[in-house]
Parts: C-alpha cells; sequence; structure tokens
C-alpha cells in the first residue's frame, strides 16, 4: 500500500492526521471507553458528571456484539490485503489499544 492516500479522513491513520504524539495532551479519550474515562476528565477539569453530554452519539443499538458483522465483512477481503490494511494501520492500532493483528488472524482462521 505504498503510496497509498485515501481521499476520506475515515481512512487515513489518525496518527497521520492528530500527531498525538507530537503534542503534549492532558487527556486523550477513546470513543469506546467515553462512559468510564469522561466523568474523569469532567471532575479533572472542575465539571460536574452531570455536564456530560449524550454518550450515545455514536452508538448502533442494532450492532452484534460478537463482531460477527466484522468477521462476515472481511471475510472477502484477500490475506495479503487484510496484512496491508494491518501494516497501513499498526500505529493507530498500538496508540488506541487495537487489538487488530488478532481480528485479521481470526478472520483468516475462519475462512479456511
Amino acid at each position: 500500500m505504498d503510496g497509498f492516500r485515501p481521499g476520506s479522513a475515515h481512512w487515513r491513520p489518525a496518527i497521520n492526521m492528530c500527531t498525538p504524539c507530537g503534542m503534549n495532551y492532558e487527556y486523550i479519550i477513546k470513543s469506546e471507553d467515553y462512559t468510564c474515562e469522561f466523568d474523569h476528565f469532567l471532575r479533572a477539569v472542575g465539571h460536574k458528571s452531570e455536564d456530560r453530554v449524550d454518550e450515545r452519539v455514536n452508538f448502533n443499538p442494532r450492532r452484534p456484539k460478537d463482531r460477527a458483522d466484522v468477521y462476515k465483512f472481511y471475510a472477502s477481503v484477500s490475506d495479503d490485503l487484510l496484512d496491508s490494511l494491518y501494516d497501513y494501520f499498526r500505529s493507530d492500532c498500538d496508540l488506541f489499544q487495537y487489538d487488530c493483528k488478532e481480528l485479521i488472524e481470526t478472520v483468516k482462521l475462519q475462512k479456511q
């Protein structure tokens, strides 16, 4: 995927857009951990938990919890492309503590 430059920001590695390691952030809150992290953040900046916004802004109640939809989606992607995607997004996976390698290996195993 050398030279690959996606047009949509949704497909760009976050580390290339916001350079989190180049700034001295006091807080980085993952959307997946919003519920437990945001109250701590509010208290740290002098607000009460009642000041929080709706945490379900990026929430889909119909999405299966077992990730079957993710495995089904990636089942049609070649192993080489899966590996390339992992390499492309590896920095984000590491930064945000996503276990992308395990996901890819599970997808590969389910295709056999």
